[in-house]
């Protein structure tokens, strides 16, 4: 599938002094110049992984809530995102058990970012859960994200929650809708942005 691990760093607002925000900024407009270069020297559009990539690294920029709940990017390539979570303390309900919404917002994160990937901006039209089982304090949750069709500005996207030991935990399906819009000008593919 061409995936490449672009492990980013979770950060809670009290992690991030304006320096790192600055960097993080820097990283991005530094891999946009690497992207448009090889581009340039190749005399060739973009890849579909350096678009996948590309369109995670700008909106992760922004994503305060993913970074503030201790989500972090583990993959993303076209039409699919891995992103991981571990179980905190102040997400447990009164069974002991990670509360459900947590679990939505992994596959919810995944589900964003499988489906931001063609440089195409697109939101949630609907999503529908099922919870298999429970997850507990410690546990790593993993959000596997996968186009199942995308046709036109509607798409179906299949994402697995499970945990460290590879335990399915839910099975989340989204529905997307694409807006107007693209992350960047890609001259290439004439996406303006």
């Amino acid at each position: 599938m061409g995936k490449v691990n672009i492990l980013l760093p979770a950060l809670t607002p009290h992690q991030r002094p304006d320096s790192m925000i600055r960097l993080g900024f820097a990283d991005v407009a530094n891999m946009n110049a690497q992207h448009a270069q090889h581009a340039r020297e190749q005399n060739a559009p973009l890849t579909a992984q350096q678009i996948a990539e590309r369109c995670a690294a700008l909106m992760w920029a922004d994503d305060a809530a993913a970074q503030g709940l201790g989500i972090e990017l583990v993959e993303v390539g076209p039409g699919t995102a891995r992103v991981a979570m571990t179980v905190r303390p102040d997400m447990v309900n009164g069974h002991g058990f990670c509360h459900g919404g947590f679990i939505f917002t992994v596959a919810d994160c995944a589900f964003s970012y499988a489906c931001n990937s063609t440089n195409q901006r697109t939101v949630a039209a609907g999503a529908d859960i099922s919870f298999l089982a429970p997850a507990r304090l410690g546990d790593r949750l993993h959000g596997l994200g996968r186009v199942r069709q995308q046709g036109g500005r509607n798409g179906i996207y299949d994402i697995e929650v499970s945990d460290q030991s590879g335990r399915t935990i839910a099975l989340f399906r989204g529905r997307s809708a694409r807006i107007s819009g693209h992350f960047f000008d890609d001259p290439s593919t004439g996406n303006p942005r």
